[in-house]
Protein backbone atom coordinates (compact mmCIF):
# COMPACT_ATOMS: atom_id res chain seq x y z
CA UNK A 1 0.00 0.00 0.00
CA UNK A 2 2.69 2.47 0.62
CA UNK A 3 4.37 1.63 -2.56
CA UNK A 4 1.17 2.48 -4.33
CA UNK A 5 0.58 5.51 -2.47
CA UNK A 6 4.07 7.09 -3.19
CA UNK A 7 3.21 6.16 -7.17
CA UNK A 8 0.30 7.70 -6.79
CA UNK A 9 1.97 11.03 -5.76
CA UNK A 10 4.91 10.85 -8.05
CA UNK A 11 2.59 10.87 -10.65
CA UNK A 12 0.60 13.96 -9.62
CA UNK A 13 3.99 15.14 -9.76
CA UNK A 14 4.79 16.24 -6.68
CA UNK A 15 8.54 16.03 -6.35
CA UNK A 16 8.52 17.49 -2.26
CA UNK A 17 10.60 14.93 -0.45
CA UNK A 18 7.88 16.56 2.13
CA UNK A 19 5.03 15.02 0.07
CA UNK A 20 6.06 11.12 0.76
CA UNK A 21 6.87 12.00 4.00
CA UNK A 22 3.50 12.96 4.47
CA UNK A 23 2.34 9.44 3.36
CA UNK A 24 5.01 7.60 5.42
CA UNK A 25 3.27 9.73 8.45
CA UNK A 26 -0.39 8.75 7.36
CA UNK A 27 0.70 5.12 8.03
CA UNK A 28 1.91 5.80 11.29
CA UNK A 29 -1.26 8.25 12.21
CA UNK A 30 -3.99 7.17 10.28
CA UNK A 31 -6.47 10.89 11.17
CA UNK A 32 -4.72 13.55 11.75
CA UNK A 33 -4.96 17.14 11.51
CA UNK A 34 -2.97 20.42 9.54
CA UNK A 35 -1.25 20.88 12.99
CA UNK A 36 -0.16 17.23 13.33
CA UNK A 37 1.25 17.35 9.64
CA UNK A 38 2.89 20.90 10.44
CA UNK A 39 4.61 19.33 13.84
CA UNK A 40 5.36 16.15 12.39
CA UNK A 41 7.12 17.41 9.14
CA UNK A 42 8.85 20.64 10.81
CA UNK A 43 6.81 22.90 7.98
CA UNK A 44 5.04 25.66 8.70
CA UNK A 45 1.26 25.33 8.47
CA UNK A 46 0.60 27.15 6.13
CA UNK A 47 3.22 24.39 4.02
CA UNK A 48 1.27 21.81 5.99
CA UNK A 49 -2.00 22.64 4.23
CA UNK A 50 -0.09 23.08 0.98
CA UNK A 51 1.35 19.79 1.05
CA UNK A 52 -2.68 18.19 2.50
CA UNK A 53 -4.49 20.15 -0.36
CA UNK A 54 -2.22 18.74 -2.92
CA UNK A 55 -2.42 15.06 -1.50
CA UNK A 56 -6.00 15.41 -1.25
CA UNK A 57 -6.03 16.34 -5.28
CA UNK A 58 -4.06 13.25 -6.32
CA UNK A 59 -6.70 11.46 -4.84
CA UNK A 60 -4.36 10.48 -1.97
CA UNK A 61 -5.96 11.72 1.10
CA UNK A 62 -9.57 12.90 2.17
CA UNK A 63 -11.33 15.00 4.94
CA UNK A 64 -11.99 12.57 7.63
CA UNK A 65 -15.06 14.64 8.51
CA UNK A 66 -17.11 17.76 7.73
CA UNK A 67 -15.76 19.57 10.60
CA UNK A 68 -14.93 23.44 9.99
CA UNK A 69 -12.10 24.10 13.16
CA UNK A 70 -9.39 21.35 13.48
CA UNK A 71 -10.31 19.84 10.43
CA UNK A 72 -8.71 16.09 10.10
CA UNK A 73 -7.95 14.28 7.57
CA UNK A 74 -7.03 10.55 6.38
CA UNK A 75 -5.60 8.31 3.53
CA UNK A 76 -8.68 6.36 3.13
CA UNK A 77 -7.09 3.36 1.49
CA UNK A 78 -4.96 2.56 4.68
CA UNK A 79 -7.49 3.42 6.99
CA UNK A 80 -10.14 0.24 4.91
CA UNK A 81 -6.85 -2.20 5.68
CA UNK A 82 -7.14 -0.77 9.11
CA UNK A 83 -10.63 -1.30 9.70
CA UNK A 84 -11.14 -4.64 8.25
Amino acid sequence: MQHELKTRVRKAGLRAENAVRLVDYALAQPIFTIRNVSQHLDVTPARARTLVAQLVAADVLRRYDDSSYGRRFTAPDILAILLR
